[in-house]
């Protein structure tokens, strides 16, 4: 059985069967999420990880799901950034406006 070693922040470096991890593929993404239970505090841990990471670790047994992003979330977006202010404003609207909470 192939062990892979990864390191939680938390307690170090571990080597853990293929059947411990999940990796979540995002198709047209920059990267594959892997995640594991730490084997000593039982945190769930992620780390990012490249595509052709991703594959191998797929070959080595590790079981994994694909989403698909769509092209609009993968658009360079214009203006600043949406603050805690943009988002109570909007809800406020929205309540204004009769929307259900």
């Amino acid at each position: 059985m192939e062990l892979i070693k990864v390191t939680s922040a938390c307690c170090g470096t571990h080597q853990l069967p293929a059947s411990a991890f999940f990796l979540t593929v995002y198709d047209g993404g920059n990267g594959d999420r892997l995640m594991f239970f730490c084997p000593r505090c039982k945190d769930e841990v992620g780390e990012w990880v490249n595509s052709l990471t991703g594959k191998t670790l797929v070959n080595l047994g590790v079981r994994s799901t694909t989403i698909v992003v769509p092209h609009e979330a993968r658009e360079r977006k214009g203006g600043p950034p949406i603050t805690i202010e943009d988002v109570l404003d909007f809800i406020v609207d929205m309540h204004t406006m009769g929307a259900p909470a």
